[in-house]
């Protein structure tokens, strides 16, 4: 069974700063420019914490995963930062446009959900690969300052929509109600009401919860756990440890976006590569369509229209720019051939790693595993400024996947390619923060 439960958490005080300039994306979208701009939006921005600045004079003493300590406890002791007076359960709204200008509202909540044990009846279900450099970046973040910042988003399926509407009823402290310059309002209601967090868990017990977002953290969140119970001759299993911070959003409700943004890639250092190489290789097994007169972004409205099995993709090149599709005999042998589950094999984005980057341009699973010769970016405007700037030998463009094609792959047991979904809107770090001990005392005189 899902075991989710409310918690005190750490939240930014109302009193002493603007909630809205005080939050931050999630730490793996933010870039550069974001993290200056964040840093200079507030001097408490909780980007200091999930993502602080590097120097080339960092060292283990000095790094910015100290640095994230001393300033957490800094405003900890200063009470910019301060535990909420109960528990609660953390009813966030998000009220966005989406990619056609729909206005949309999205519902769910922030609560803990207890780490499966492992042993095979696992309610928490993964659908993506992750890379070992984010982990180890986020465990030596956990480590040093036992908390955990950011939210894994998970998704869940509620067809009468009685989560919700408890948590509708549920009344509750308004702690943020805000709109960011992206025009997305965030709404968050800490619901510590014991009757609804009861009911909300009763509900939730017999669900299934599929990340949507956040498996780095969610695998950190595994790792940390095991890590303290190594230390801990007195584990009981119901130490703070144990639980990962979860968003959970109802899959059934009409703000919860069906259609994923796809996070699209972008190739280069390869020696051998030219675009007429390419596209000669590509003429042995593919339908290519010459789309060179249209901009990345008219692209990607018309790979939202496709809407066939047969897997279709949009490449840029500096020469030209092409919609590629597998003749149907090249699909054939690579559904019998691939090796992939029956779930996995017909993502466009299965194809494209095996057949595309692996068995056409010579980049194997091990180099994307490792970001070799392949970048990702999900921004269509910064996908087109990126390859204008030279760096880049060609940019490949992908449908979105679809929610249930996500619950499929994870309800299988299987894993997509990293960095196959991106989610929108994101859910924002610094509305609440969970630390990763029970004892308050630890947080006023950490050891």
């Amino acid at each position: 069974m899902a075991v989710i439960e409310a918690f005190k958490g750490i939240q930014y005080s109302k009193d002493r700063v603007d909630i809205s300039k005080v939050v931050a994306p999630p730490y793996d979208v933010i870039t550069p420019e974001d993290q200056e701009a964040l840093y200079r939006r507030d001097p408490h921005n909780v980007v200091r914490l999930i993502l602080g600045k590097t120097s080339p004079a960092d060292t283990q003493a000095d790094s910015r995963y100290t640095r994230a300590r001393r300033d957490f406890f800094s405003l900890l002791k200063s009470g910019v930062l301060e535990f909420t007076k109960k528990e609660a359960l953390y009813y966030y709204k998000q009220y966005f446009k989406d990619y056609l200008g729909r206005d949309q509202m999205r519902t769910g909540f922030i609560c803990r959900v207890k780490i499966d044990d492992g042993s095979g009846a696992d309610r928490i279900k993964p659908h993506e690969k992750t890379l070992d450099a984010p982990k180890e970046d986020r465990f030596k973040l956990f480590v040093a300052c036992k908390a955990m910042f950011s939210q894994v988003f998970s998704v869940f399926g509620d067809e009468s929509g009685e989560a919700d509407r408890a948590l509708d009823a549920g009344g509750g402290e308004t702690y943020a109600d805000f709109t960011l310059e992206d025009g997305i309002r965030h709404t968050l209601i800490n619901v510590s009401s014991p009757g609804v967090v009861s009911r909300v868990r009763e509900i939730l017990a017999s669900k299934s919860l599929f990340i949507a977002d956040g498996h780095h953290r969610f695998e950190t969140a595994k790792r940390y756990r095991d890590f303290m119970i190594g230390g801990n001759k007195n584990h009981t299993g119901n130490e703070a440890y144990n639980y990962v911070t979860m968003y959970l959003s109802n899959i059934y409700q009409k703000g919860l976006i069906k259609i994923i943004a796809p996070i699209n890639r972008l190739i280069y250092g390869l020696s051998a590569f030219s675009s007429d190489y390419f596209f000669e290789k590509l003429s042995r097994g593919f339908i290519t369509e010459d789309v060179s007169g249209k901009t990345p972004h008219e692209l990607l409205n018309i790979l939202r229209g496709e809407k066939g099995d047969i897997p279709v993709f949009a490449l840029v090149m500096k020469e030209r720019k092409l919609l590629i599709r597998p003749k149907k005999e090249t699909y054939s042998d690579y559904l019998k051939n691939s090796g992939l589950s029956a779930a996995v094999a017909p993502l466009d984005v299965a194809f494209l790693h095996r057949v595309v980057f692996d068995d056409l341009l010579g980049i194997s699973p091990e180099m994307v595993m490792r970001k070799e010769h392949v970048d990702y970016e999900h921004d269509i405007v910064r996908f087109g400024n990126q390859m204008q700037s030279g760096k880049y030998q060609a940019g490949i463009l992908l449908r979105s996947t679809r929610v249930e094609d996500v619950m499929r792959v994870a309800d299988a047991g299987e894993k997509m390619p990293q960095k196959s979904t991106f989610f929108y809107p994101k859910i924002l770090s610094g509305l609440v923060i969970n630390p990763l001990t029970d004892d308050e005392r630890f947080f006023e005189n950490p050891a």
